[in-house]
């Protein structure tokens, strides 16, 4: 069964239609960018008073200085507080992203993070069936409202989101299943490539939401090919992160130990391999 498309909607808004992410005019949309985290920084910055502005700052950073058309805003929540100063996550209020976004044609929606493990698959049905929920709940609220439909990506069922198999059987089918991208993440060599995104963006629309070198897993090489590959299939893709300290950096550790607000944004080697290519045309 191929993953679901969608007719598109008037005005500035994406559109999910056959196995592409569009613009308003018809064309493909080519997202490229990075992940950025919220005020608490990937823990880095959770102790302190939070800053919007120091993340306002590294979005501009990010479009104005490394042409980047796509960020991942990484909301962050744990457990207990820990001393931190900020840590409760967003199910206090499962509803409100969508209730405060429901007129913004700019907003995709992503669902989680990472479904960790589930390495052999057997949990896939239940993925699904929360991811589908999920759904429903933003579609319950535009639906409310009466706005259009959002992108929203929903992550792989397995291994830390790399899997999209189950999806391929098993599309969204929560508000119709329209309007659905599916993420992938990437911290793989070259040679699984068409196994995490090639091959499934042939039949529905694909996200690489994160990817970046690992040691004895993923090199630079790999990363430099990665992007080519996307372009080449039309799937936009996200970078981690845009972060000093929540590995593979893009960013120098110019905090000297602490949050990083108004540090000076110094690309690492990867940074630089990213910024480079987003310099380039697509």
């Amino acid at each position: 069964m191929p993953l679901r498309g969608h007719g598109r909607v008037a005005g500035a808004w994406l559109a999910v239609v056959g196995n592409q992410i569009q613009t308003p005019d018809g064309q493909p949309w080519r997202g490229r960018g990075a992940n950025l985290t919220d005020t608490r920084g990937c823990n880095a910055c959770a102790y302190n008073a939070p800053s919007p502005a120091e993340v306002t700052r590294r979005v501009d950073e990010l479009v104005d200085g490394w042409h980047a058309n796509f960020i991942r805003l990484d909301l962050e929540s744990y457990a207990d507080a820990g001393g931190r100063v900020t840590w409760a996550g967003l199910l206090v209020d499962a509803a409100r992203l969508a209730e405060v976004f429901k007129d913004e044609p700019r907003v995709l929606f992503g669902l989680v993070n990472d479904p960790e493990s589930n390495f052999d698959g057997a949990q896939d049905a239940q993925v699904w069936t929360a991811m589908n929920s999920a759904v429903r709940t933003i579609r319950d609220v535009e639906t409310a409202a009466g706005t259009p439909h959002h992108v929203i990506a929903v992550q792989g069922t397995r291994q830390w989101s790399r899997v999209l198999d189950y999806y391929l059987t098993h599309p969204i089918t929560a508000g119709g299943g329209v309007n659905i991208a599916y993420e992938t993440h990437v911290y793989d060599p070259a040679s699984s490539f068409a196994a995490r995104f090639e091959d499934p963006s042939a039949t529905g629309p694909v996200i690489i939401g994160e990817f970046g070198p690992v040691p004895g897993t993923m090199t630079l090489a790999d990363t430099a090919d990665l992007m080519a590959r996307a372009e080449a299939h039309g799937v936009p893709y996200l970078a981690w992160t845009f972060h000093m300290r929540c590995d593979p950096n893009l960013l120098v550790d110019n905090s000297g130990g602490g949050g990083g607000g108004d540090m000076t944004l110094t690309p690492t080697a990867w940074g630089t391999q990213l910024k480079t290519r987003l310099a380039t045309g697509w």
